[in-house]
């Protein structure tokens, strides 16, 4: 999944605010799903790293977010492509490497899956056996890094604001 900056992506679900109506929220599937939904939407987020997105292609038909948001931007195209070649490179899909990719990171002490087809789950569970080179998690790492805003310049680089004490 593709995050704009360090984002929660977990979905809250709520009662079911329709007394009689078992799709009125809860914690039925529709519910969940609808409010898994609109948090992506709010996030501005997606499952872009699934091999389905293709520079020039547009969003693939069976996108079922395809409607709620635009489509990636050029800073996403940089980290699909970049899993797209490790991909390549390796010999296997999009989807594990991504899955692979985030499971190496030092911070993940799970990962959650989303597959809707038993050919999803697949995939998704052959990530398992995927370790990545470290000059493949480095190209993968490189475009994924995110630009940091006013003050953390100034905060990564604390000597000159030091020098000059009052």
């Amino acid at each position: 999944m593709t995050l704009k900056g360090q984002r929660d992506a977990s979905a809250p679900f709520f009662a079911n605010l329709h007394p009689g109506d078992p799709n009125g929220g809860g914690a039925g599937r529709k519910a969940l799903i609808a409010q898994l939904e609109e948090s992506l939407r709010r996030l501005q987020t997606d499952g872009q790293l699934s091999g389905k997105y293709v520079r020039d292609g547009g969003a693939p038909a069976d996108s079922r977010r395809a409607g709620l948001m635009d489509g990636p931007t050029e800073r996403d195209w940089a980290v699909i492509d970049a899993v797209a070649r490790v991909a390549a490179e390796i010999g296997v899909g999009s989807a594990e490497v991504a899955l692979a990719w985030v499971r190496s990171r030092p911070a993940v002490t799970s990962t959650l899956i989303g597959a809707r087809t038993v050919e999803q789950l697949r995939a998704n569970l052959a990530s398992l056996d995927i370790t990545l080179a470290p000059e493949q998690l480095a190209a993968l790492d490189g475009p994924s890094t995110p630009s940091l805003d006013f003050p953390a310049a100034i905060i990564a680089e604390p000597g000159p604001i030091l020098g000059f004490g009052g």
